[in-house]
């Protein structure tokens, strides 16, 4: 059981920042091509999609192997 769960991470770690560039560029479309007040609620989904997949301790670093840290 450990092996799995050290695997999932490592996987997260990888996968982490494919992710948010990911977000990150459909956000950026998104506010090019819709109105302010639907934009805003998209990026609302956004906010809620990163904290959803990387609890807040995983998308408070911008670096793979700082997020497997405990927070400071």
């Amino acid at each position: 059981m450990l092996e799995s769960s050290l695997h999932f991470e490592t996987l997260r770690q990888e996968m982490h920042p494919k992710i948010h560039h990911e977000l990150d560029r459909m956000a950026a479309e998104v506010t090019k091509v819709l109105p302010e007040d639907k934009a805003k609620t998209w990026q609302t989904q956004f906010t809620n999609l990163r904290q959803t997949w990387f609890p807040t301790r995983m998308h408070q670093s911008s670096s793979p192997s700082e997020s497997s840290s405990p927070p400071e």
